[in-house]
């Protein structure tokens, strides 16, 4: 049997592509989403207690994509991973396996782009403080992107658990280059906002991590990409009310993230008011007439046509250079 189907792990992954190119890839599927151009089905979730298995499907550019993740919070107290997934791309003519990648990566690349093209398009461009909330392995990846698009000075951390700060910082060292980089450890959320031009959050929270205060929101880029369920929230009513423009993936994240359910029933937030990313990069695609000294927030749940074209990038490039395992339909080498 034929040889055709490429297996990436992490390394793999991670060696064909660079943050640039992740942008490019979301940036593309924000646009495939909003002129039609892509098959997506609404992800499949089914809850087993706390744990989650997730099925996202999707048909775009070419191929048919199915990511599958397993979402299993108590992991981190066995040393193990708190998300695992597999990616699986098949040829959108005749189904043919084209390639087997690695989920969670994959979704640690791809949103951290998106959180790069949030900062690239809404933040100032001669912002030099960037803060961030939860410093798991997403964050780490926001900030990564965030950096190859930003000449960001100042770093402020904040994690609600225990963290190995150094570590961290070493980590996002080994992934950016950067050396000469300036880390404040913060003892709260409230005190990365106030020092923070850019703000990512990236939590699991179930309840507010701000103060519901207003004004300490005003000229602030805020990123939001985490606590994607209804029962989940990051930011404050405030927040909403300083916002100048509040931007999402698509319409299903009004009826997917507690951010927006709870404000909206609690008459917070307007659904006529929030824009979608693929129109605005329609609309303006250098988006140079947002005015950077208003607040801004972008709430990103992800969608699978993310997942499809940030795929594709990966395994055309891997291709490209020789990355991966060639197997057959079973997986053997």
């Amino acid at each position: 049997m034929e040889s055709d189907m490429l297996v990436l792990d992490e390394k793999a992954m991670r060696s064909c592509v660079t943050c640039h190119d992740m942008i490019e890839s979301v940036e593309k599927a924000f646009l495939l989403y909003a002129q039609k151009e892509c098959n997506m089905i609404a992800r499949m979730i089914a809850s087993f207690g706390d744990n989650t298995m997730i099925y996202m499907p999707c048909q775009a550019d070419g191929l048919i994509g199915t990511k599958i993740l397993a979402e299993f919070p108590e992991n981190s107290k066995h040393g193990l991973p708190y998300l695992n997934g597999i990616m699986i791309l098949n040829d959108e003519n005749n189904g043919k396996i084209c390639a087997i990648m690695d989920g969670s990566v994959l979704t640690a690349l791809r949103t951290g782009a998106i959180g790069g093209l949030a900062a690239r398009s809404f933040s100032c461009k001669k912002a030099q403080s960037l803060g961030l909330i939860g410093c798991g392995v997403q964050g780490l990846h926001q900030l990564m992107f965030v950096l190859s698009v930003r000449k960001i000075n100042r770093i402020y951390l904040y994690n609600r658990g225990e963290k190995d700060y150094g570590a961290f910082m070493q980590n996002l060292k080994a992934l950016t280059g950067i050396e000469d980089m300036t880390y404040i450890i913060c003892r709260s959320a409230d005190e990365v906002l106030k020092s923070s031009e850019i703000i990512i959050t990236a939590t699991q929270s179930r309840v507010p991590l701000f103060q519901n205060e207003e004004k300490l929101f005003y000229g602030k880029c805020i990123i939001a990409i985490g606590s994607w369920r209804p029962f989940m929230r990051e930011l404050p009513d405030a927040a909403f009310r300083a916002a100048e423009r509040i931007i999402t993936d698509l319409p299903f994240a009004l009826d997917e993230s507690g951010d927006f359910t709870q404000t909206i029933e609690a008459g917070i937030v307007d659904k006529e008011q929030i824009e979608f990313m693929g129109d605005v990069l329609l609309e303006n695609k250098e988006i140079n007439k947002l005015d950077k000294r208003k607040t801004i927030i972008y709430k990103s749940v992800g969608m699978s046509v993310l997942d499809v074209v940030a795929a594709k990038k990966i395994y055309c490039r891997a291709k490209a250079c020789g990355a991966g395992t060639l197997c057959d339909s079973f997986g053997m080498p």
